[in-house]
């Protein structure tokens, strides 16, 4: 009975271990995708910002500076922001384009700082770069839609697998220790008759000696 009870407690044991590994790799998927999303936003909201300084005469290098370590953050990965690299083709390719196209900025920024009457070339590169990074945001959210639903479909195949795995040792278990009761009766009774056969023999054998 130790051992059935066992091999039960272990079947659900892995069950519950299975199914706590599924939801912490989704939930730490998510959890990356979400920031890739997030950054992606950043990089098309932040350049609006540091062209509309630099139109206003107010420079700001150190956004230039985190602009730059955020694009290469979701090309490359950057364990800092906690960004992995880009795998997703489509997000990938947009991501590099928004990255040509942010070095042509920045060289626009550097020709209006010493022309501002370069002010509608800047203008028409940041309209182009925040196109390009929109497109990046919304291939980030695709991905990271896709890849939710291909996550949910994998956690439910797993956890049912694990399921029917449970119910069939649960079923064999079962089968075991009925099997195992069984065979124990079959013993018991066997014993039993085996004995009051021996009585008989013997009670046989103490008349016979009386009879003598």
């Amino acid at each position: 009975m130790r051992i059935s009870q066992q091999l039960r407690s272990a079947a659900i044991g892995i069950l519950v271990v299975g199914s706590s590994s599924l939801v912490s790799v989704y939930l730490n998927s998510q959890g990356n995708d979400s920031k890739v999303v997030n950054y992606a936003g950043i990089v098309r909201g932040g350049t609006q910002r540091l062209i509309k300084l630099e139109l206003a005469q107010r420079p700001n290098d150190l956004l230039i500076e985190k602009q730059d370590k955020l694009v290469n953050g979701l090309i490359n990965g950057d364990r800092v922001l906690g960004l992995p690299a880009a795998t997703d083709p489509e997000f990938k390719t947009q991501i590099e384009t928004v990255a040509t196209a942010w070095q042509d900025l920045k060289q626009k920024i550097v020709t209006f700082r010493q022309d501002s009457k370069t002010k509608a070339d800047l203008l028409d590169a940041s309209e182009k770069y925040f196109d390009l990074a929109d497109r990046a945001v919304f291939a980030a959210e695709k991905y990271s839609t896709e890849k939710a639903e291909r996550l949910r479909v994998i956690q439910i195949a797993i956890f049912a697998a694990s399921l029917l795995l449970l119910i069939k040792i649960w079923t064999t278990v079962t089968q075991i220790t009925n099997t195992f009761k069984k065979s124990t009766s079959d013993i018991t009774q066997s014993s039993e008759q085996i004995a009051l056969v021996v009585i008989k023999q013997e009670k046989g054998m103490a008349l016979h000696y009386l009879v003598c």
